[in-house]
This record gives C-alpha cells, structure tokens and sequence, in this order.
C-alpha cells in the first residue's frame, strides 16, 4: 500500500505538472517543456533535497535570464514560495485520502469539502524537507482520521517530498513567466535567445 501511495502521487504530480500546468501556459503562450528545459537543473536540485529554498537564487537568477522584468521576479518568486505551493496541497489532500482508507473511515461529502482546508493551510509554510507532514500532523483531525495514523506514512514522507518538491518549483517559475506576460513585463525575444543558448549548451555536452 505505502509502495502504491508513492507511485499515485508521482504520477498525480506529473500529470498536474505536464497537464494543468501545460493547459494554462498555453492559455498564455507558453510551451510547458520550454519551460522545464530552462529550470531542469533546479528541479534536480529541488528534487536531490527536498528543499524547494535550495533552489531559490538560482530560479530568480533563471526567469530573469528567461525574459522576465526583475521587478516581476523579485516579488513573484518569493511571494510564490510562500502562497504557491501546488505539490505541498497535493500531496497532503492524497495522503489525508490514503490514511482516510487505512482506517477504513468513509468520508461524508462535508468531510471531503472539509480537505480543502488542506489546500489553504498549506499556505505559508516553510519550504525545507517535511514542512507539509508537519502541517498535515496538525490538520489531519478536521476530517475525523487520527493523527497517530501518520506513523504509517512517516518513513515515506521523503520520497514523497522530493516529489513535492519538483512541482512546487515549477509551479512558482510558471507563475512568475505568467504575471510577466499578463503585466506585459516578458521580453519574448531574450526568452528565446535564452532557450537556443541552453539548447547549444545541452548540444556541446552531448557531443563530449
């Protein structure tokens, strides 16, 4: 079961990240894979540990790189580490699911509405390894599942975290390309010269 939980929650990151997140970049003439090609050495840093912070400096230093003003930067991308922490809801509303049926509590459809409380409390917490099991710990009861049934996902919070971790990054560089684009404060043409630079660099270190 822990096993199953593990492999539901990648693939429910992955299709938000390459679905939902590829959908509205659309909706703002954005390519998602573009986008995922520019960050992908921070997802490997957020993803190794765990920690969407460590990632932080060079994710402004990237969008900046990318086309966006550095005013939109500065504000977006902290703000986001904060407020827009899309893996952190996912994964608490999929773990208080998981734990939900390991007692074989069934849950009301107040109760379900009740998870959105999971999504707003995810708001606001740190973005170091285990911050949302701490947040899930405390919220857990809302629903009616008792909090000792934690232990049984405490020894996979950190592969799930890494996880986590991966879409929370993405999540907060596509918001900052988006408020860029929506305040008219993205230069299109840096954006693409910045992506045919990576694109060579990623050439050169194939051809070696």
């Amino acid at each position: 079961p822990l096993g199953y939980f593990i492999i539901l929650a990648y693939i429910t990151m992955a299709i938000f990240i390459v679905v939902v997140m590829g959908i509205v970049g659309k909706l703002f003439g954005l390519n998602i894979w573009h986008l995922l090609r520019v960050i992908r050495d921070e997802m490997v840093l957020g993803f190794s540990t765990a920690s969407s912070e460590a990632a932080l400096p060079r994710i402004i230093d990237k969008m900046g790189k990318y086309g966006v003003s550095e005013g939109i930067v500065s504000f977006v991308i902290p703000t986001g580490y904060t407020f827009n922490l899309d893996g952190s809801a996912i994964y608490q509303s999929l773990a208080a699911l998981f734990l939900a049926q390991a007692y074989g509590i069934h849950l009301s459809l107040s109760q379900q509405i009740t998870l959105i409380v999971l999504m707003i409390t995810s708001k606001g917490i740190a973005g170091v390894p285990g911050a949302s099991f701490v947040v899930l710990l405390a919220t857990i009861s809302t629903i009616g599942v008792p909090v000792q049934g934690l232990a049984f996902i405490a020894g996979i919070d950190r592969l799930v975290d890494m996880g986590r971790t991966v879409v929370n990054v993405v999540g907060n560089s596509l918001a900052a390309v988006i408020i860029g684009k929506s305040e008219h404060e993205f230069d299109t043409a840096k954006s693409d010269q910045y992506l045919a630079e990576i694109r060579a660099g990623h050439a050169r270190a194939i051809t070696k």
